[in-house]
């Protein structure tokens, strides 16, 4: 039985000498029982430390004097070099007169146990560390959602005690009221997936929001399954992300608004459109333009609460003193968080503490203000860039334009001039008798002079098809009423019939329908030789086809595929160049088309495609 034993077993006699040493022992140790009985040094291998050893000795001579050794510790050192605690049990042993003869000792190998725990007292001492010492607020809750015990960051995140909350329900001290399911659900997750990771909002002591991410798991305790929740305050994080989304709404908003700022005709509308935007998208409540004006910077638009005696209509700022002024000159943004560490900012208002100041290109200046400090960022004066970026380039259409328009009118004007003295001048020599060759010349002196004064007209009616942008319902029946009308007196100087059906058809367009189809007759009056025109309609699903034909010489198929670019002219009745390739124009403008074929009747027939209008009177 010793033998087999699993547990160290030695005999010694009085002098420590050893008499048995079991397999246990050989095993334990490395030691055979060979090399150790018969003799004590086997306790200097043992314990080579020798006050060690003098200590253990100490304490097992002590059965000698009646004392028993029970759970004795001791640390050995086995033949390996192997260190390994030993528990022992000891006693004397006597003979049959009673006299005491030796000692036995039973010792086990805790190496293992005292490793594991110590491990765990290690592990413990980390979660301790872990939980109190952790950034983050911690809270352990029983398997009924009750806290065991929350970390200092639990208690000043939510606003608690130390103990306060103690055997509390996690639910009723942080979830708001609408997320009492939410919070149910949350637990039937850590139940049925032993984990749950979770942003959402909770509450403090005092009732005040906070936005957290949560993560819970399950940790073993004596009592049974308990959860460990982690409070992440994600409040600041989600600010940000929705200053985030509001900024991407803003900058998606000021983008769009470089359409709207096309449908300004002047620079005072596009001004006022501008602070309008800045009221509505930016939120800037006080803000105004200022415009150069000789050595001054003026106001030239204010939002509505812009103060009445701050305005810089009354007060100009002088360009080379001011920030205003020094932001037109120098082309800067400027974000001032106050003024009074500005000593070179002077506000026409003492109230105003904070602004930005940002140029709109070579025009003026957009500025922002508030009587509170540090009422604007980097993002505002972001935003403000990013807008006033639109507002030059519609200043520039703008300046384009307005310089477009003066020089078409003075075009339209002093050439249409001259060009009433010249033919007043042929119609004077055409009073004397004058060679057939010098007639002919004339006559085409009067055809160029005639010409020009149609191209003026034909430019001024290409520009007004760029600026339609309202397309509505027009009436076929009256634009053709109104077409006959037109060329009635051409149409009998020349011997022409025009035969226009009844129409019935209301198509999307605009007034251009009427330059449309006057140009397609006059087409035909001027250069088809026709003695017969006309027009008629087709209602083809979606869409009506007008039909313009005539009689005459018809276009060659070469012609056809040329017919419609600009300044295209052929034969010595030539006109323009524009006429047919305007009628594309406007046709194209309303979404329409328009093609050239032969007529069966002997000429050509333009076709021309009209989107109909399904609106409903």
């Amino acid at each position: 039985m010793i033998e087999n034993s699993k547990l160290w077993f030695n005999v010694t006699d009085e002098e420590g000498n050893i008499l048995v040493w079991n397999k246990a022992a050989e095993e334990i140790s490395g030691y055979k029982a060979e090399e150790v009985e018969g003799n004590d040094k086997i306790w200097e291998l043992l314990y080579p430390d020798e006050e060690y050893r003098k200590e253990i000795m100490k304490r097992f001579s002590g059965i000698f004097s009646g004392k028993e050794v029970s759970n004795l510790e001791t640390k050995i050192e086995c033949k390996n070099g192997e260190r390994k605690i030993i528990s022992w049990n000891s006693r004397v042993w006597k003979d049959d007169d009673g006299n005491i003869t030796g000692t036995i000792a039973l010792g086990r190998d805790v190496t293992k146990q005292k490793e594991v725990k110590r491990e765990l007292k290690n592990e413990k001492n980390r979660y301790e560390t872990l939980f109190e010492e952790n950034p983050e607020a911690v809270v352990e809750i029983d398997e009924d959602s009750r806290v065991v015990r929350a970390n200092t960051r639990f208690e000043r995140l939510f606003g608690f005690l130390e103990n306060e909350i103690e055997g509390e329900h996690i639910n009723e001290l942080v979830v708001p009221e609408k997320r009492i399911e939410e919070a149910k659900e949350l637990d039937e997750t850590a139940r049925e997936e032993g984990y749950f990771d979770h942003e959402t909002v909770r509450i403090t002591k005092d009732g005040e929001k906070i936005d957290v991410a949560i993560t819970g798991r399950p940790i073993q305790q004596d009592e049974g399954t308990h959860y460990l929740v982690v409070y992440r305050d994600i409040t600041e994080r989600k600010k940000a992300e929705e200053r985030i989304r509001k900024n991407k709404e803003k900058i998606e908003k000021l983008h769009k608004i470089s359409a709207e700022l096309e449908t300004c005709e002047n620079e005072e509308q596009v001004y006022e459109h501008v602070v309008e935007v800045a009221e509505r998208i930016l939120d800037f409540d006080i803000c105004a333009i200022n415009a150069p004006e000789g050595d001054l910077m003026k106001a030239v638009a204010m939002s509505s609460q812009f103060p009445e005696n701050a305005s810089s209509v009354d007060k100009p700022l002088p360009i080379d003193d001011s920030l205003a002024g020094r932001t037109y000159r120098e082309k800067n943004s400027f974000l001032v968080s106050d003024k009074k560490e500005n000593e070179d900012v002077n506000p026409t208002y003492d109230e105003f503490r904070s602004g930005i100041s940002v140029p709109i290109g070579d025009f003026a200046v957009f500025q922002a203000v508030s009587t509170v400090k540090d009422d604007f960022d980097d993002e505002d004066l972001r935003m403000t860039e990013l807008l006033m970026d639109h507002v030059s380039e519609a200043l520039k259409r703008v300046k384009i334009k307005e310089r477009e328009d003066f020089l078409h009118s003075l075009l339209r004007h002093d050439v249409g001039n001259k060009n009433q003295i010249i033919r007043g001048y042929l119609e004077l020599i055409d009073e004397y008798d004058l060679p057939d060759e010098v007639e002919n010349f004339v006559e085409k002196a009067e055809h160029a002079a005639k010409n020009s004064i149609e191209i003026i007209e034909k430019v001024k009616k290409l520009r007004e098809i760029e600026s339609e942008e309202e397309i509505s319902e027009m009436d076929l029946k009256t634009v053709m009423s109104k077409l006959l009308s037109e060329h009635e007196g051409q149409l009998e100087k020349k011997g022409i019939t025009i035969e226009i059906c009844e129409f019935d058809c209301k198509v999307k367009g605009g007034a251009l329908l009427e330059e449309l189809f006057s140009n397609l007759i006059e087409n035909s009056i001027q250069h088809s030789d026709c003695d017969r025109i006309e027009v008629s309609y087709e209602i083809k699903e979606d869409e009506c086809l007008v039909k313009v034909e005539d009689d005459g010489v018809g276009i060659s198929d070469e012609t056809k595929d040329k017919i419609f670019k600009k300044g295209f002219m052929e034969g010595e009745n030539a006109g323009t160049g524009l006429g047919l390739y305007m009628v594309k124009e406007i046709a194209k403008s309303y979404g329409g088309s328009v093609e050239v074929k032969d007529s069966e009747l002997g000429g050509a027939r333009f076709d021309v495609r009209l989107e109909k209008n399904e609106r409903e009177d």
